[in-house]
Protein backbone atom coordinates (compact mmCIF):
# COMPACT_ATOMS: atom_id res chain seq x y z
CA UNK A 1 0.00 0.00 0.00
CA UNK A 2 0.99 3.27 -0.92
CA UNK A 3 1.40 5.77 2.13
CA UNK A 4 -0.54 8.31 2.24
CA UNK A 5 1.84 10.99 3.42
CA UNK A 6 4.28 10.40 0.78
CA UNK A 7 1.22 11.31 -1.36
CA UNK A 8 0.16 14.16 0.37
CA UNK A 9 4.05 15.59 0.51
CA UNK A 10 3.93 15.53 -3.13
CA UNK A 11 0.58 17.44 -3.24
CA UNK A 12 2.17 20.42 -0.85
CA UNK A 13 5.80 20.33 -2.81
CA UNK A 14 5.32 22.61 -5.68
CA UNK A 15 3.76 25.12 -3.43
CA UNK A 16 6.46 24.77 -0.25
CA UNK A 17 9.59 26.85 0.56
CA UNK A 18 12.96 26.01 -0.55
CA UNK A 19 13.30 24.68 3.05
CA UNK A 20 10.32 22.75 3.49
CA UNK A 21 11.59 21.59 0.14
CA UNK A 22 14.57 19.97 1.96
CA UNK A 23 12.51 18.63 4.87
CA UNK A 24 10.24 16.88 1.77
CA UNK A 25 13.49 15.61 0.12
CA UNK A 26 14.84 13.99 3.71
CA UNK A 27 11.46 12.51 4.81
CA UNK A 28 11.15 11.03 1.25
CA UNK A 29 14.41 9.33 1.17
CA UNK A 30 14.64 9.05 5.00
CA UNK A 31 11.38 7.83 6.23
CA UNK A 32 12.93 4.96 8.88
CA UNK A 33 15.24 8.10 10.02
CA UNK A 34 12.68 10.29 11.36
CA UNK A 35 10.88 7.83 13.47
CA UNK A 36 13.76 8.07 16.15
CA UNK A 37 14.33 11.46 15.25
CA UNK A 38 13.63 14.61 17.74
CA UNK A 39 12.35 17.79 16.21
CA UNK A 40 15.24 19.08 17.01
CA UNK A 41 17.47 16.36 15.85
CA UNK A 42 15.82 17.08 12.15
CA UNK A 43 16.40 20.62 12.47
CA UNK A 44 20.27 20.67 13.02
CA UNK A 45 21.08 17.92 10.56
CA UNK A 46 19.18 19.52 8.00
CA UNK A 47 20.17 23.11 8.79
CA UNK A 48 16.47 24.53 9.69
CA UNK A 49 14.53 26.22 12.42
CA UNK A 50 12.22 23.90 14.83
CA UNK A 51 9.33 26.23 13.57
CA UNK A 52 10.10 25.46 9.87
CA UNK A 53 9.64 21.83 10.13
CA UNK A 54 6.68 22.07 12.48
CA UNK A 55 5.17 24.32 10.05
CA UNK A 56 5.78 21.45 7.30
CA UNK A 57 4.03 18.93 9.50
CA UNK A 58 1.26 21.57 10.12
CA UNK A 59 0.66 21.59 5.90
CA UNK A 60 0.07 18.50 6.07
CA UNK A 61 -2.60 18.30 8.47
CA UNK A 62 -1.05 17.74 11.94
CA UNK A 63 -1.29 19.25 14.81
CA UNK A 64 2.67 18.65 15.11
CA UNK A 65 6.19 16.63 14.98
CA UNK A 66 5.13 14.20 17.03
CA UNK A 67 1.71 13.69 15.59
CA UNK A 68 3.64 13.50 12.27
CA UNK A 69 5.69 10.76 13.81
CA UNK A 70 2.95 8.59 15.19
CA UNK A 71 1.66 8.30 11.81
CA UNK A 72 4.69 7.63 9.65
CA UNK A 73 5.88 5.23 12.23
CA UNK A 74 1.87 3.49 10.84
CA UNK A 75 3.85 2.61 7.77
CA UNK A 76 5.53 0.44 6.39
CA UNK A 77 9.54 2.04 4.72
CA UNK A 78 9.10 1.89 1.07
CA UNK A 79 11.88 -0.03 -0.98
CA UNK A 80 12.80 3.40 -3.09
CA UNK A 81 11.07 6.73 -2.74
CA UNK A 82 7.59 7.58 -3.64
CA UNK A 83 8.86 9.08 -7.06
CA UNK A 84 11.58 6.12 -8.21
CA UNK A 85 9.26 3.65 -7.29
CA UNK A 86 7.58 3.59 -10.65
CA UNK A 87 8.24 1.44 -13.92
CA UNK A 88 11.09 2.69 -16.31
CA UNK A 89 10.35 4.97 -18.61
CA UNK A 90 9.30 4.18 -22.02
CA UNK A 91 11.90 3.86 -24.23
CA UNK A 92 11.93 3.98 -28.03
CA UNK A 93 12.43 0.31 -27.79
CA UNK A 94 9.18 -0.59 -26.15
CA UNK A 95 6.67 -2.21 -28.48
CA UNK A 96 4.04 -1.04 -28.98
CA UNK A 97 2.04 -3.39 -26.29
CA UNK A 98 4.71 -2.46 -24.13
CA UNK A 99 3.94 1.42 -24.20
CA UNK A 100 0.30 0.56 -23.56
CA UNK A 101 1.21 -1.57 -20.46
CA UNK A 102 3.45 0.94 -19.34
CA UNK A 103 0.61 3.56 -19.86
CA UNK A 104 -2.07 1.45 -18.36
CA UNK A 105 0.34 0.35 -14.93
CA UNK A 106 0.44 4.53 -14.76
CA UNK A 107 -3.19 5.12 -14.92
CA UNK A 108 -3.58 1.70 -12.09
CA UNK A 109 -1.15 3.47 -9.95
CA UNK A 110 -2.40 6.86 -10.14
CA UNK A 111 -5.91 5.64 -8.93
CA UNK A 112 -4.34 3.81 -6.52
CA UNK A 113 -2.31 6.73 -4.96
CA UNK A 114 -5.70 8.94 -5.63
CA UNK A 115 -7.90 6.47 -3.25
CA UNK A 116 -5.61 6.71 -0.81
CA UNK A 117 -5.82 10.27 -0.56
CA UNK A 118 -9.62 10.62 -0.38
CA UNK A 119 -10.42 11.18 3.17
CA UNK A 120 -13.84 9.85 4.48
CA UNK A 121 -15.25 12.62 6.33
CA UNK A 122 -14.45 15.18 2.92
CA UNK A 123 -15.99 12.75 0.78
CA UNK A 124 -19.24 12.63 3.02
CA UNK A 125 -19.44 16.16 3.18
CA UNK A 126 -18.81 16.78 -0.47
CA UNK A 127 -21.79 13.91 -0.96
CA UNK A 128 -24.25 16.37 1.76
CA UNK A 129 -23.13 19.13 0.13
CA UNK A 130 -24.07 18.03 -3.26
CA UNK A 131 -27.63 16.32 -2.41
CA UNK A 132 -28.51 19.98 -0.22
CA UNK A 133 -27.33 22.47 -3.11
CA UNK A 134 -30.18 24.20 -5.35
CA UNK A 135 -28.09 24.11 -8.21
CA UNK A 136 -24.59 22.82 -8.83
CA UNK A 137 -22.49 23.95 -11.48
CA UNK A 138 -19.18 22.37 -12.53
CA UNK A 139 -16.51 24.93 -13.99
CA UNK A 140 -13.27 23.90 -15.66
CA UNK A 141 -11.33 25.32 -18.12
CA UNK A 142 -9.29 24.36 -21.07
CA UNK A 143 -8.30 20.33 -20.55
CA UNK A 144 -10.26 20.46 -17.65
CA UNK A 145 -13.60 21.55 -18.92
CA UNK A 146 -13.64 18.01 -20.15
CA UNK A 147 -13.67 16.84 -16.96
CA UNK A 148 -16.71 19.36 -15.94
CA UNK A 149 -18.43 18.36 -19.09
CA UNK A 150 -18.26 14.28 -18.62
CA UNK A 151 -19.92 15.16 -14.76
CA UNK A 152 -22.26 16.99 -16.22
CA UNK A 153 -23.42 14.55 -18.61
CA UNK A 154 -23.30 11.42 -15.09
CA UNK A 155 -25.15 14.22 -13.03
CA UNK A 156 -27.53 14.73 -15.64
CA UNK A 157 -28.97 11.50 -14.76
CA UNK A 158 -29.35 12.03 -11.24
CA UNK A 159 -32.38 14.25 -9.43
CA UNK A 160 -30.10 16.99 -8.83
CA UNK A 161 -30.43 20.48 -10.69
CA UNK A 162 -26.79 20.51 -12.75
CA UNK A 163 -25.23 23.10 -15.30
CA UNK A 164 -22.00 23.64 -17.40
CA UNK A 165 -21.06 25.85 -19.72
CA UNK A 166 -17.62 25.56 -22.35
CA UNK A 167 -16.78 29.00 -22.68
CA UNK A 168 -14.74 30.65 -19.59
CA UNK A 169 -16.80 33.97 -20.12
CA UNK A 170 -20.16 32.23 -19.72
CA UNK A 171 -18.90 30.27 -16.92
CA UNK A 172 -17.46 33.39 -14.61
CA UNK A 173 -21.12 35.01 -15.75
CA UNK A 174 -23.05 31.85 -14.32
CA UNK A 175 -20.56 32.15 -11.10
CA UNK A 176 -21.95 35.98 -10.59
CA UNK A 177 -25.87 34.74 -10.50
CA UNK A 178 -25.06 32.43 -7.80
CA UNK A 179 -26.68 31.92 -4.57
CA UNK A 180 -25.91 30.65 -0.82
CA UNK A 181 -28.20 27.68 -1.64
CA UNK A 182 -25.82 26.84 -4.85
CA UNK A 183 -22.62 24.97 -5.03
CA UNK A 184 -19.78 24.85 -7.71
CA UNK A 185 -17.35 22.34 -8.43
CA UNK A 186 -14.29 23.58 -9.74
CA UNK A 187 -11.89 20.94 -11.37
CA UNK A 188 -8.36 22.42 -12.47
CA UNK A 189 -5.12 19.96 -12.01
CA UNK A 190 -2.64 22.99 -11.18
CA UNK A 191 -4.64 24.93 -8.92
CA UNK A 192 -3.26 28.13 -10.47
CA UNK A 193 -4.76 28.94 -13.62
CA UNK A 194 -5.84 32.55 -13.99
CA UNK A 195 -9.51 32.10 -15.51
CA UNK A 196 -10.26 29.42 -13.20
CA UNK A 197 -9.30 31.42 -9.99
CA UNK A 198 -11.35 34.31 -11.24
CA UNK A 199 -14.10 32.26 -11.31
CA UNK A 200 -13.63 30.74 -7.82
CA UNK A 201 -13.73 34.02 -6.76
CA UNK A 202 -16.56 35.00 -7.50
CA UNK A 203 -18.32 31.45 -6.61
CA UNK A 204 -17.24 32.47 -3.38
CA UNK A 205 -18.20 36.32 -3.92
CA UNK A 206 -21.61 34.94 -4.69
CA UNK A 207 -21.88 32.90 -1.57
CA UNK A 208 -22.00 29.95 -3.33
CA UNK A 209 -20.37 26.79 -1.62
CA UNK A 210 -17.01 25.53 -3.36
CA UNK A 211 -16.21 22.17 -4.16
CA UNK A 212 -12.93 21.71 -5.59
CA UNK A 213 -10.80 18.58 -7.23
CA UNK A 214 -6.98 20.01 -7.91
CA UNK A 215 -3.75 17.74 -7.82
CA UNK A 216 -2.18 20.85 -5.74
CA UNK A 217 -3.20 21.14 -1.45
CA UNK A 218 -1.51 24.48 -1.30
CA UNK A 219 -2.72 25.97 -4.74
CA UNK A 220 -4.56 29.25 -4.43
CA UNK A 221 -7.55 27.27 -5.50
CA UNK A 222 -7.59 24.69 -3.12
CA UNK A 223 -7.30 28.01 -0.43
CA UNK A 224 -10.22 28.99 -1.97
CA UNK A 225 -12.29 25.79 -1.45
CA UNK A 226 -14.98 24.38 1.12
CA UNK A 227 -13.68 20.78 0.44
CA UNK A 228 -10.96 20.03 -1.64
CA UNK A 229 -10.60 16.56 -3.24
CA UNK A 230 -6.82 15.45 -4.34
CA UNK A 231 -5.76 13.57 -7.53
CA UNK A 232 -2.91 12.34 -8.09
CA UNK A 233 -0.84 11.38 -11.63
CA UNK A 234 2.15 9.81 -13.43
CA UNK A 235 3.55 11.72 -15.82
CA UNK A 236 5.16 9.46 -19.18
CA UNK A 237 7.03 10.63 -22.29
CA UNK A 238 4.33 12.77 -24.38
CA UNK A 239 2.13 12.74 -21.43
CA UNK A 240 2.50 15.57 -19.52
CA UNK A 241 0.67 15.27 -15.71
CA UNK A 242 -1.89 17.69 -16.30
CA UNK A 243 -3.74 14.77 -19.02
CA UNK A 244 -2.09 12.20 -16.93
CA UNK A 245 -4.72 13.49 -13.89
CA UNK A 246 -7.35 13.36 -16.18
CA UNK A 247 -8.19 9.18 -14.97
CA UNK A 248 -7.62 10.38 -11.52
CA UNK A 249 -10.59 13.18 -11.74
CA UNK A 250 -12.91 11.02 -14.02
CA UNK A 251 -13.00 8.84 -11.21
CA UNK A 252 -13.16 11.32 -8.06
CA UNK A 253 -16.50 12.37 -9.78
CA UNK A 254 -17.61 8.91 -10.82
CA UNK A 255 -17.23 8.43 -6.92
CA UNK A 256 -19.15 10.77 -6.16
CA UNK A 257 -22.02 10.37 -8.57
CA UNK A 258 -22.33 6.67 -7.07
CA UNK A 259 -22.85 8.30 -3.68
CA UNK A 260 -25.27 11.00 -4.41
CA UNK A 261 -27.24 8.41 -6.47
CA UNK A 262 -27.20 6.10 -3.61
CA UNK A 263 -27.82 8.83 -0.88
CA UNK A 264 -31.56 8.74 -2.46
CA UNK A 265 -32.38 6.10 -4.14
CA UNK A 266 -35.95 6.39 -4.83
CA UNK A 267 -35.83 9.74 -6.59
CA UNK A 268 -32.21 8.66 -8.30
CA UNK A 269 -33.96 5.63 -9.57
CA UNK A 270 -37.18 7.91 -10.93
CA UNK A 271 -34.26 9.72 -12.71
CA UNK A 272 -32.65 7.50 -14.42
CA UNK A 273 -35.95 5.42 -15.45
CA UNK A 274 -36.83 9.30 -17.02
CA UNK A 275 -33.45 9.82 -18.58
CA UNK A 276 -33.37 6.07 -20.13
CA UNK A 277 -36.71 6.65 -21.70
CA UNK A 278 -36.28 9.73 -23.89
CA UNK A 279 -32.75 8.26 -24.93
CA UNK A 280 -34.56 5.11 -26.14
CA UNK A 281 -36.58 7.01 -27.59
CA UNK A 282 -33.50 8.33 -30.12
CA UNK A 283 -32.63 4.74 -30.80
CA UNK A 284 -33.57 3.01 -34.20
CA UNK A 285 -35.84 0.66 -34.05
Amino acid sequence: MQNPIELKIKSIYRDISRKEQQIADYILHYPERIIHQSIGDLSRQLGVAESTVFRFCQRLGYKGYKEFKIDLATFKKQEKPLEHQIYEGISESDSAKGIAKKVFEANRQALSETLELLEEEILEAAVRLLTTSQQIIFFGVGGSNVIAMDAYHKFLRSPLNVVCETDSHIQLMKAARMTEDDCGVLISHSGQSRDILQIAGQVKKSGAKLIVVTSFLLSPLAELADLCLLSTSKEIAFRPEALASRITQLSIMDALFVNVMYANRLASEASLDLIREVIISTKEE
